[in-house]
């Protein structure tokens, strides 16, 4: 997750301007999301799997749902937009 929140750039970052409010959003949604992985790996680790199921079920929910949709607004202004703008230059060469 570490990594995939490295591709949505801090406000700080000057090198990536603009979308900053996007970006925020999208780096809280994968710390939520980191954050729930860690409680389903710590419940199911003491063998609290009742807890575990639910800490998963709350990933899922928020993984398709509003995570999804921050992640997606924030797309523009990521990483991921900038190598898909680079790829097609690479293949022309």
């Amino acid at each position: 997750m570490r990594g995939l929140a490295e591709a949505f750039p801090d406000a700080a970052d000057a090198a990536a301007p603009g979308g900053e409010e996007q970006r925020r959003r999208a780096r809280a949604a994968l710390d939520q999301l980191s954050q729930i992985l860690r409680r389903v790996g710590d419940h199911a680790a003491s063998g609290r799997y009742d807890a575990a199921a639910a800490e998963y079920e709350a990933y899922r929910k928020l993984s398709v749902g509003e995570a999804a949709e921050v992640l997606h607004a924030a797309e523009p202004r990521s990483a991921f937009a900038t190598a898909t703008r680079q790829e097609p230059e690479s293949q022309a060469r």
